[in-house]
């Protein structure tokens, strides 16, 4: 089966809602040599809703049934999709406390791509990996040419 790779960094990891720029990789093999895809985005949100923001636009470009493994540093999103994701989903997005899940539309868009690939094997992990010094530089890259063009204008 196909492996897939999901890399994915946030210019900071602030919780309360603000601006947030974000990155990811997505790493696979075709015939036998890797291939990569990246993409950037912005968003204001929360360091969690920018990491599932990120992760839903990784997610939305899968074309087929793969294995799945997401690499980001975030613990709580990380440990959410393969242990609360489920049991979140199946009662309707409310959590155990009766409380509505925070994002759940986001979350409501990765599961269902997910399920529309039939993807179950999903492993994670949260330390630096072999992107992230690399998306970190490409992110402020933007945010300085974006200055830049504010002293411009």
């Amino acid at each position: 089966m196909t492996q897939v790779g999901i890399y994915i960094e946030t210019n900071n990891q602030i919780q309360r809602k603000q601006l947030h720029r974000y990155g990811y990789v997505m790493e696979s093999e075709y015939q036998g040599k890797p291939i990569t895809v990246e993409g950037f985005g912005e968003v204001e949100e929360t360091f969690h809703g920018t990491v599932l923001t990120a992760l839903n636009a990784a997610v939305q470009r899968l074309m087929g049934k793969c294995e799945l493994f997401i690499y980001a540093r975030d613990p709580y999103i990380m440990q959410a999709l393969v242990n609360q994701v489920p049991e979140w989903k199946s009662a309707g997005w409310i959590r155990a406390n009766g409380e509505p899940v925070k994002h759940a539309e986001i979350w409501k868009k990765i599961t269902d791509q997910l399920d529309v690939l039939r993807i179950t094997e999903i492993g994670t992990d949260t330390e630096r990996h072999a992107y992230s010094s690399w998306l970190q530089g490409e992110i402020k890259k933007q945010i300085m040419k974006e200055e830049e063009l504010n002293v411009i204008r």
